[in-house]
C-alpha cells in the first residue's frame, strides 16, 4: 500500500498542472455562465424578451442586443406579442422542467468533457516514460510493477471519474444558489421550489451512473494503457486509428447481415440509459410534490455487458503488464 501511495503522489506531482487547468476552466465557465444567467434575468425584468407569431413561425426577440431566433410552431396558436416572463409564469411546470433539464445537461456535459482528459492521459502515461528513458529508473526502485501500473490506472481513470462526479455535483449544488431572484419568484408564485428535487437521490443515482461508466468503459481505458505500453510513437493517434479501422472493418464484414457494430453500440448505450432514466416533470405540480430527476441505474450493474466489459478490460490489463515488463524503449 505504501508503494502505491508513493506512486500516486508521483503521478499527482507530474500531472497536477493539468488538474489545475481543468479546475481553472471549470471555475471560469461557471463564472461566465453565472454572468449570462444574470444578464438574461435582467432582460426578463425589463421585459425585453418578446414572443411574436407570424403564421406558423414563432420568434423570440430581444430589444437589447441579443437578436432573435425562430422555430416552426405549426398547429399552435400564439398571440402577436407576449411578454416571455408572463408566459413562463403562466406555465411554471414547463419552466421548472427547463431548469431541471438544464441541471442534468450541465452534469452530463461536465462528465463527457472530464472523461475526454482520461484518454489523453492513458495514451501518454507509459509511452512518455519509455520515450525519455525514465521507465528504467522507476523499475530500478524498490517498487513493484503492479504498484506503478496501478497508480497510473487509479490516477488516470478512477481519479478522472471521481473528479467528474465532484465537479458535476458542485454544479448541481451551485445552480440553486446562483439562480437570479426573478426565477425564484416565478417558481414561488406557483408555490414551487427547487428544494422539491430529491437531491440525495440525485447524487446517489449520479454516483451509480459513474460506477457503471467505470465498468463499461474499462476495456477502452485498459486498451489505451496497453497502446501506451506497446507502440513506439504517436500512441493517441495509433490507438484512436485502430479503433476507427476496427469499426469500419466490422461494418464491412458484418454490416451486410445486420449485425450491429458492438464498439459503437457499447459507447452509445450510455445515452440510451440516460434517456431511459431521464424523468420528465409534469406540467402540473403541487407544492408538496417530491421530484426525481433520474431513475435508478442499479439494474444495469449486474448484466452480461458488465461481465464482458470486465473480461475484456482484464485481458487488456494483462497485456499491458506483459508489454510493460518487456520494457521496450522508444528509439
Amino acid at each position: 500500500m505504501k508503494q502505491l501511495l508513493t506512486m500516486l503522489h508521483r503521478e499527482w506531482m507530474e500531472w497536477r498542472k493539468v488538474v489545475y487547468i481543468i479546475l481553472g476552466v471549470f471555475v471560469g465557465l461557471t463564472v461566465l455562465s453565472t454572468y449570462w444567467t444574470y444578464r438574461a434575468a435582467n432582460k426578463l425584468e425589463k421585459k425585453s424578451f418578446i414572443i411574436r407569431s407570424d403564421g406558423d413561425t414563432l420568434s423570440v426577440e430581444s430589444s437589447i442586443g441579443w437578436g432573435g431566433f425562430e422555430w416552426n410552431s405549426s398547429g399552435e396558436e400564439h398571440p402577436d406579442s407576449l411578454d416571455l416572463r408572463e408566459k413562463m409564469r403562466s406555465k411554471p411546470g414547463e419552466f421548472f422542467n427547463f431548469l431541471a433539464w438544464l441541471l442534468r445537461g450541465l452534469m452530463i456535459g461536465i462528465n463527457l468533457l472530464v472523461l475526454s482528459v482520461s484518454v489523453f492521459y492513458l495514451a501518454d502515461a507509459l509511452y512518455k516514460e519509455r520515450a525519455d528513458g525514465s521507465t528504467f529508473y522507476y523499475r530500478s526502485l524498490p517498487v513493484t510493477d503492479f504498484a506503478l501500473l496501478g497508480a497510473k490506472f487509479i490516477f488516470g481513470y478512477l481519479g478522472i471519474l471521481v473528479l467528474s462526479y465532484l465537479l458535476s455535483s458542485v454544479v448541481a449544488l451551485y445552480l440553486p444558489l446562483s439562480m437570479p431572484g426573478i426565477f425564484k419568484e416565478m417558481l414561488s408564485e406557483a408555490s414551487l421550489s427547487l428544494s422539491q428535487i430529491r437531491w440525495g437521490a440525485l447524487f446517489l443515482d449520479w454516483g451509480m451512473f459513474h460506477i457503471i461508466q467505470f465498468i463499461w468503459l474499462l476495456p477502452f481505458a485498459m486498451y489505451f494503457l496497453y497502446i501506451s505500453a506497446s507502440v513506439k510513437g504517436r500512441p493517441l493517434l495509433i490507438g484512436a486509428g485502430i479503433l476507427i479501422l476496427a469499426v469500419i472493418a466490422w461494418q464491412l464484414i458484418f454490416g451486410k447481415i445486420g449485425f450491429q457494430n458492438q464498439i459503437a453500440v457499447h459507447l452509445g448505450f450510455f445515452s440510451n440509459i440516460i434517456s431511459e432514466q431521464w424523468y420528465n416533470i409534469p406540467e402540473t405540480l403541487s407544492s408538496n410534490a417530491k421530484i426525481d430527476l433520474f431513475g435508478s441505474f442499479t439494474g444495469y450493474l449486474i448484466t452480461l455487458r458488465t461481465f464482458v466489459s470486465l473480461l475484456i478490460g482484464g485481458a487488456f490489463g494483462w497485456g499491458t503488464y506483459y508489454m510493460y515488463q518487456r520494457n521496450i524503449e522508444v528509439t
